[in-house]
């Protein structure tokens, strides 16, 4: 889940603890943009388009919205979606879109054009004691990789979870995928163990 191919199979990678100081840079960068007051820092430069805004999908948004994100993510689904991929995955970020929703969907916007997504559900945890996130998917357009994109969505995942008290964010990750791993462990996640199974009906 990153800047490359990304999938909801394979190897555990991460829980993480959130890196309050490395977030804290990032989300001022982001509100002073957001406010008027940026500072043309190098975070905007080299790592963000100076454009893109990271947002969550509400039901202020429009079917036009839900459809451009479901294109960007067939990029990932059409080698593992099945037949009916692209209607299932209109009907799930709808769905997430409804203010009850466990689901939540966040896009990277640059003018009208939608180059990053992420897909997520809030669980609960015996163990954690309360809320945690399973991040399913976190994807950018394979010809938009490598300018800091997935990592602006995922600092805005993290921000959201502390400001929504979760306990936690995990996900999982291509056991031999070393880009996704490094940027992962760069915002503080660190690898576990584990196995995942699964029943489908």
């Amino acid at each position: 889940m990153s800047e490359q191919d990304v999938t909801d199979s394979e190897t555990p990678l991460a829980i993480p603890i959130l890196p309050h100081a490395i977030i804290s840079i990032y989300i001022d960068c982001i509100q002073s943009y957001n406010k008027g007051d940026c500072q043309n820092c190098y975070v905007c430069y080299q790592e963000v388009f100076l454009n893109m805004e990271v947002y969550e999908l509400t039901k202020e948004h429009t079917d036009e919205h839900i459809h451009k994100t479901a294109d960007l993510l067939m990029g990932q689904m059409e080698s593992i979606g099945g037949p009916n991929a692209y209607e299932n995955m209109v009907t799930v970020i709808g769905a997430s879109m409804d203010e009850n929703s466990h689901a939540y969907t966040f896009v990277a916007q640059d003018d009208d054009r939608i180059l990053g997504a992420a897909f997520l559900n809030v669980q609960k945890s015996l163990m954690k004691g309360g809320n945690f996130i399973w991040l399913n998917d976190l994807y950018v357009n394979v010809k938009h990789r490598n300018q800091g994109i997935a990592k602006k969505l995922l600092l805005y995942v993290v921000h959201w979870a502390e400001q929504h008290d979760m306990k936690g964010i995990e996900l999982e990750t291509g056991v031999n995928n070393q880009a996704t791993k490094a940027l992962y462990n760069s915002l503080g996640f660190y690898d576990v163990v584990s196995k995942r199974y699964g029943f489908q009906f």
